[in-house]
């Protein structure tokens, strides 16, 4: 009976030290997010600005895109306009302006690290003669970590538990079948 409660009791902490293993100290994978916050697609007249909201974390990695185009790409003789151009600033949630881009052609893209939690704000003006539309949207593009053997340590962490159980069952009844005998 001894010798079956040493077994069970290494077969037990051996399931413990892997289930440890997997569960906390295995590697790490990390995979970009891509999660859209906020969008929105307006048409913007001469002059006019646009406004897109969006609620963040600090420490909060954020990609935020824009991208313009005419309504009608000639003017009244037919003539091609130039390329569509408007301006775009992101303000904190305090009301600084953290990034400002003047005369954008056709589009732009920028990831920011945000310092502040709260409401930020982006404002895009048409630079242009004539009536715009825009498509703004903005992304969470933060890494979350997993650890894919994760479950599987807390499995084997959990299948430890009763046979623990077991190898001290072994050792209790070998120590009653000695004092009865």
């Amino acid at each position: 009976m001894r010798t079956k409660s040493a077994i069970t009791l290494t077969v037990a902490f051996s399931l413990i030290l892997s289930g440890v293993y997997f569960a906390w100290l295995s590697p790490v994978n990390e995979y970009p997010n891509y999660k859209e916050i906020a969008r929105t697609s307006t048409g913007l007249e001469a002059g006019a600005t646009s406004q897109l909201t969006f609620d963040t974390v600090a420490g909060k990695k954020v990609s935020f895109s824009a991208d313009a185009s005419y309504y009608q790409p000639t003017d009244e003789h037919g003539q091609p306009l130039n390329a569509p151009s408007f301006s775009i600033k992101l303000y904190n949630p305090s009301g600084e302006i953290i990034m400002n881009q003047e005369n954008v052609a056709y589009t732009f893209t920028n990831a920011i690290t945000t310092e502040n939690s709260g409401t930020h704000k982006i404002e895009i003006t048409n630079k242009n003669n004539s009536t715009i539309s825009i498509n703004a949207y903005v992304q969470d593009v933060s890494t979350p970590s997993t650890r894919p053997l994760e479950p599987v340590g807390h499995w084997f962490i959990f299948m430890a538990v009763p046979i623990i159980g077991l190898g001290i069952w072994f050792a209790i009844v070998k120590i009653e079948v000695k004092s009865t005998g």
